[in-house]
């Protein structure tokens, strides 16, 4: 099997790549789009505002998605960061939580 390279962004590097953030949000039970273009992760922070352990998946969106955080577990009243130096997701990212409005999550990336 073949693999396919992409060049990534140098970190820092503000032109053609442009650092972004999303808006803190509750990540939602249903799988949702972050991103919609190919981003490179930088910093994903995941926040549980409830009292009972939460799950969290996050996944890029190629054609067979792969998890970038795989099921984490993120216990009630506690926080889960993933550093990266530049992890390239095609197409972009996704998430979804197992239970709604428990989970603020914000991610940082190069696009």
């Amino acid at each position: 099997m073949a693999v396919t390279l992409k060049k990534a962004p140098t970190l820092g590097q503000f032109y053609p790549h442009t650092e972004i953030e999303t808006v803190p949000s509750y990540v939602p039970t249903v799988a949702e789009d972050v991103f919609i273009e190919d981003v490179w992760l930088l910093s994903i922070h995941l926040a549980n505002t409830s009292d009972s352990p939460v799950t969290v998946t996050i996944t890029d969106r190629q054609a067979t998605p792969m998890e970038v955080v795989p099921e984490v577990r993120i216990e009630g009243h506690s926080d889960h960061v993933r550093e990266f130096s530049g992890r390239y997701c095609p197409n972009g990212v996704r998430w979804a939580a197992s239970a709604p409005d428990s989970v603020v999550g914000y991610i940082r990336a190069q696009r």
